[in-house]
């Protein structure tokens, strides 16, 4: 499901009277893409994927549908070629320059039948390496999440950032918009108001994801789900 970014009109018009539409969807947008950066709200999960023996970098697509774009690789989960889905287990996310800076120079070849960690490519979000290099195929031997953001020119955006989180992204859209400086509507006040407001609200946010929808009394149990 996808909403458009033109839902938010009654959110903002009532601050700025006679907002062109196409400022109103850039300010969502823009507002939209900075949550997703600060809170990495949106998670999606690739369908498993297939591990080639002696193959280290793999690339992900992102359906175009969806309309979003990858910020960075949230959880790998690899098993054994026909092992059943139970067996996944947890990959261990590891930083190639500290990498670098701490072990042989050798590293990034070393081979082993199964991967144990993965890296990600800073230059092309797109790509990751498996390590050690894999000896064995698995057959959906590898499930990818990751975090995204809507793309630079979407129109429409997940529809949950507009259920679950309307205002927020009406607040970072107002302080794009107040901080215009050619606009008619420029305010810098407001700007900043409204900032603040955007941003309390993606600190809350980013606390919310780690918990998750959880009604509880007592100290919350971490569960992790792919």
């Amino acid at each position: 499901m996808a909403t458009n970014l033109t839902a938010w009109v009654p959110e903002l018009e009532p601050s700025i009277l006679g907002l062109p539409a196409k400022a109103l969807q850039v300010g969502v947008r823009n507002a939209a893409i900075e949550f997703c950066e600060l809170t990495w709200m949106w998670l999606y999960t690739f369908d498993a994927m297939d591990v080639d023996l002696g193959v280290q970098v793999y690339t992900l697509t992102v359906p175009p549908e969806e309309c979003g774009e990858i910020i960075s690789l949230d959880n790998m989960k690899y098993k054994q070629d026909g092992e059943d889905d139970d067996q996944y287990g947890t990959l261990e996310p590891i930083s190639e320059i500290q990498m670098d800076a701490n072990s042989n120079g050798n590293w990034r070849f070393i081979t082993a039948s199964s991967p144990s960690a993965y890296f990600g490519n800073s230059n092309d979000k797109t790509k990751f390496a498996l390590y050690p290099i894999p000896l064995d195929d698995s057959d959906e031997g590898l499930i990818v999440r990751v975090n995204l953001r809507p793309t630079i020119d979407c129109t429409t955006l997940p529809a949950f950032l507009y259920t679950e989180h309307r205002r927020t992204i009406a607040y970072g859209a107002l302080a794009d918009l107040f901080g215009r400086k050619n606009m008619p509507w420029y305010d810098p006040q407001e700007e900043q108001k409204n900032y603040l407001r955007f941003r309390n609200a993606c600190d809350n946010a980013k606390s919310a994801r780690l918990t998750g929808p959880t009604n509880s009394r007592g100290p919350v149990k971490m569960a992790f789900f792919c």
